[in-house]
């Protein structure tokens, strides 16, 4: 009974209560939350509140633009690589440069 939930994120129907998306997001978002706290205990006052706020902020923003930096790339790719499909051509798309750590 349990498959014929509709996700409760984002209503797909017969997902078991969750589909995969959004588990992945689920676990994303986790992983965010951790980062920002163990980047913390390292470069925050962890007697200050806000001062373990603004790391964690920080990091939230670093990870979210990377994460939307990633997605852009691939779906650059996929598109390319897609559209010389369609035209019988060999796609034109360059390998990613490696992924840098940000300061």
């Amino acid at each position: 009974m349990r498959q014929a939930l509709a996700c409760e994120d984002c209503g797909q129907q017969q997902a078991g209560g969750l589909c995969e998306a959004c588990g992945y997001r689920r676990r994303t978002e986790a992983a965010i939350v951790e980062a920002g706290l163990v980047a913390a205990t390292w470069s925050a006052d962890l007697t200050d509140p806000g001062d373990v706020a603004a790391v964690s902020a920080e990091v939230r923003a670093t990870m979210e633009r990377e994460i939307a930096d990633a997605r852009a790339e691939y779906l650059r790719r996929a598109r390319a690589e897609r559209a010389a499909r369609e035209t019988g051509t060999a796609a034109a798309v360059p390998n990613p440069a490696p992924l840098q750590a940000s300061a």
